[in-house]
């Protein structure tokens, strides 16, 4: 055993600590590099022979999920997932026993060292090890488990969001699961939830996808207790080093992971970390051949292909988080001030319009009781006529009988259109009432 540990070891080298300030998350993380390891927890690329393209999180020989489509590579695109592949026949072994590496009251360097047997499983490359506080949805408010069929489009898979003429980030903060829905146990749900009542937090074990998604490898009750709970799970989670770029003289810039940029002269050994990642590029080494790719998709052409929804979650209403728009456009929401609202009241352009809109989305989030006095003045302003929707949807949140009035007078004022998504929305409001 002594020597087994001793070997993951020397193929799992610890290289710098990244300040919780350079990430957007928060919390610190671990770069380190893997040499020698197994590659058998990775993301694989590759097309089958119609040209189709797709990519895999592969533990051992088994897929846990992958995406596909024609916009697999681009990076405002959004994916289509086949999830919850399972781990039944992959190296569970892998991930056992690493429970207390994601307690989050030890250091992040006890916790790397906890891992390395897991890191040593990886591609090799340069990695981040950090704390990430997940929601555990899809990114669109659903919850994370329940899987209504076998492949779907997932939005929160695009690395980059392009809303309404606005440019937003990606980052890690959403789940998908690597176990089909049928290992669900009840008992292990309610007995992490009477836990989370006590105080006690959730943990996790992630691989970062792409977007803001990432596959969840362990613990998956403990997520379902967190949702059950309105509350988040803090995942201890694995982001590979995807990109660089260097200047003219060969001197390393910045460096790219999960949407994050970093500087060089973060890193201690920013040449040598360029240097490694041009003799092993990312998608050469991670490429499969096409009869791998068929071999794979054969194998599980027969899987079926509806997965069945949790019994006893069906009837769970949509739990009160963030979707992905609000996550890539958090910072028009930092400020929230009387003063800086009235400001964007007043200059009434795009911008103020769109910035407005994530407030009043942020605003509606948090159920704030200052959302109807801004809602009554956009719709009276000309200026915001474009709002209109999303100020009816934010106010549909609303049990207050002013909104009522509102969408009373709103339907007396406007004949009968199937396009009108106002309507619909106000129709919905009052017959709820």
């Amino acid at each position: 055993m002594k020597e087994f540990l001793s070997k993951w070891k020397r193929a799992v080298t610890y290289k710098d600590s990244i300040p919780g300030e350079k990430n957007t998350w928060g919390h610190e993380g671990l770069l380190f590099n893997v040499k020698g390891g197994l590659g058998r927890l990775a993301v694989k690329y590759g097309s089958n022979r119609k040209g189709d393209s797709y990519r895999f999180v592969m533990l051992g020989d088994q897929p846990i999920m992958y995406s596909y489509g024609e916009n697999e590579y681009c990076p405002t695109c959004s994916h289509i997932l086949s999830v919850g592949l399972g781990q039944q026949q992959a190296d569970t072994d892998l991930i056992d026993g690493l429970k207390q590496a994601q307690q989050t009251d030890q250091s992040m360097l006890e916790s790397f060292k906890q891992m390395i047997p897991l890191l040593a499983t990886l591609e090799d490359g340069y990695y981040i090890l950090t704390r990430i506080e997940m929601i555990p949805t899809d990114g669109e408010g659903n919850f994370f488990w329940n899987i209504p069929q076998a492949s779907r489009l997932y939005q929160a898979t695009a690395d980059e969001i392009f809303y309404k003429e606005q440019f937003g980030c990606s980052t890690p903060k959403f789940l998908v699961p690597s176990q089909p829905t049928q290992q669900l146990n009840r008992d292990r749900v309610d007995h992490y939830v009477n836990e989370l009542k006590q105080g006690k937090r959730m943990t996790g074990l992630a691989y970062y996808y792409s977007g803001f998604i990432s596959t969840l490898l362990d613990g998956h009750h403990r997520a379902t207790a967190a949702y059950i709970e309105n509350q988040t799970i803090d995942c201890l989670t694995i982001i590979r080093v995807d990109g660089y770029t260097f200047a003219a003289n060969g001197k390393p810039v910045r460096f790219y992971a999960a949407g994050e940029t970093y500087n060089a002269d973060l890193f201690q050994q920013s040449e040598q970390m360029v240097h490694d990642l041009k003799q092993r590029p990312l998608f050469q080494s991670s490429k499969l051949s096409k009869n791998k790719v068929e071999a794979i998709l054969q194998k599980y052409a027969n899987r079926e292909l509806t997965g069945s929804l949790i019994e006893p979650f069906k009837e769970l209403p949509k739990r009160i988080y963030p979707d992905y728009l609000l996550v890539a456009f958090d910072d028009y929401t930092s400020d929230m001030s009387a003063e800086h609202i009235d400001r964007l009241i007043e200059q009434a352009d795009e911008d103020a319009q769109f910035a407005l809109e994530i407030i009043l989305r942020r605003l509606a989030l948090n159920e704030s009781d200052d959302i109807l006095p801004i809602a009554k003045r956009l719709l009276n302003h000309p200026g915001f006529k474009c709002l209109l929707e999303e100020v009816f949807y934010c106010l549909a949140r609303i049990d207050d009988e002013q909104v009522e009035d509102i969408f009373i007078q709103y339907l007396i004022d406007h004949e009968p259109d199937t396009k009108d998504r106002c309507r619909e929305i106000a129709n919905a409001y009052l017959n709820q009432r």
